[in-house]
């Protein structure tokens, strides 16, 4: 069972741990608090792991080709589902990133063969999931 199953801690026990055990300053620790609301609400079916179903649901995506890279992208451990880990490292990054790191990211999300460029297919591919 992942941290977020059905016998998961509560936000007050959330809150303690990071207190004793992080010493995290308050802004810090509203944040994960605030990353683990989200984690919960994601998991519709409360088994402590976002599956893709549950993550294109919760954020309006359509299940396409960018999709499936988006999720890999994220289930950084490829376990075919997102951990809280995964889940606050993917939120951090993007609240850290500045405007080089987001395109970036976005330069790797349309890179759907690692090749470290964007090919005439995967731009083709792009175009037509946008329309």
């Amino acid at each position: 069972m992942g941290l977020c199953s059905s016998r998961s801690l509560d936000a007050q026990r959330v809150s303690r741990m990071l207190q004793e055990n992080l010493k995290l300053d308050p802004a810090s620790e509203r944040d994960l608090i605030r990353s683990y609301r989200l984690f919960k609400k994601t998991d519709s079916n409360g088994d402590g792991r976002i599956q893709k179903s549950e993550f294109a649901r919760a954020f309006k995506l359509e299940q396409d080709v960018f999709f499936d890279r988006l999720f890999s992208l994220i289930d950084t451990d490829e376990s075919g589902y997102i951990d809280f880990r995964e889940f606050v490292i993917v939120l951090g990054a993007f609240q850290l990133a500045n405007a080089t790191g987001r395109v970036r990211f976005a330069f790797r999300l349309l890179d759907l063969d690692d090749s470290g460029a964007i090919s005439k297919d995967e731009f083709k591919a792009c175009i037509q999931a946008s329309v």
